[in-house]
């Protein structure tokens, strides 16, 4: 409430409604937690299906293999509470789509088509969902078909257009399809309307900068993430080696290694090869293939072995 605006006064409509956006979206991140904090010491057979699903966002909103393990059993446990719960499917695909990122080494194809169905389940129960909307445009980026993401994405945020988790995902969605301007104003805009989890949006940013060649700037925002997932050295690495400074490159890139083999879940025998062709060709969906080049050379310069 304490919030200020200075505009010229020919924008006060425009202020409103962004007074509006930010309340709603604010309010709607606040409520959420209140509720989940007021289930996490129930036993889960006491819960009913909407609380587990709220329990389980807040697990997938961690971002962490064990969170995402936390939010699938939860999601699952709703929807064996009420089969016809549709967001619980729809918490569901966005389990997938994260798992397809999350849990380097394993196959993502088979996550994309549990998330798809899970998504379709979800709309064919309830068409105004958002985040069924959501899970198929990331899955859909991942997967190279291009032609429904928008629409996909568009609808998702049609439907909610405040709230703080689909304003992030279209915010990295619409950065990995080179709609800089469109990603910059949704990650702004998320960061306006939930200052209390910017990771989400510095995210969106950092890669803005990156595939614009800003390698300055997307180191600059990366540092103010508090969260730094072990793909982030890749990142760095490849930053520094366009900006010539080979050997913090270097060192990134030793990082990455280090943090990357703990992260990795396949093959044990894997190695260094193996974790940039996944960043490279998988956990970073690039729909052009200049970005896919300009995040390649930078680990190559950084001294890491591309194929």
């Amino acid at each position: 409430w304490a919030e200020r605006y200075d505009r010229p006064f020919t924008e006060v409509f425009a202020i409103q409604d962004e007074i509006v956006g930010n309340i709603a979206g604010t309010l709607s991140v606040n409520i959420e937690q209140a509720r989940a904090a007021q289930t996490r010491d129930r036993p889960p057979e006491s819960l009913d299906a909407y609380d587990c699903a709220l329990r389980a966002k807040q697990g997938l909103m961690a971002y962490t293999l064990e969170g995402f393990a936390e939010a699938r059993a939860l999601f699952r446990k709703a929807i064996e509470l009420d089969p016809t719960y549709a967001p619980a499917w729809a918490g569901l695909a966005m389990v997938h789509t994260s798992e397809a990122c999350f849990l380097p080494g394993e196959p993502p194809g088979e996550s994309f088509m549990q998330a798809r169905d899970c998504a379709e389940k979800a709309l064919s129960l309830d068409r105004t969902l958002p985040r069924a909307y959501v899970a198929l445009a990331w899955g859909q980026l991942h997967t190279g078909d291009n032609g429904a993401i928008r629409h996909n994405l568009d609808q998702a945020t049609t439907l909610a257009p405040n709230d703080p988790e689909v304003i992030g995902y279209r915010a990295l969605t619409l950065a990995f399809l080179a709609d800089f301007p469109g990603a910059t104003e949704a990650a702004e805009k998320g960061l306006r309307m939930n200052p209390y989890s910017p990771d989400f949006y510095f995210d969106a940013l950092s890669a803005v900068h990156f595939l614009r060649g800003e390698y300055g700037e997307c180191l600059k925002i990366s540092a103010r993430m508090s969260e730094q997932h072990p793909e982030n050295s890749a990142w760095y690495a490849a930053c520094h080696a366009h900006l010539g400074d080979l050997a913090a490159a270097r060192r990134e890139a030793e990082a990455f290694l280090q943090k990357f083999s703990e992260f990795w879940v396949g093959d044990p025998t894997a190695g260094p090869a193996d974790y940039t062709r996944w960043v490279v060709n998988v956990s970073n969906p690039f729909s052009r293939e200049e970005d896919r080049e300009r995040m390649t050379e930078g680990l190559r310069l950084a001294g890491l072995p591309v194929e």
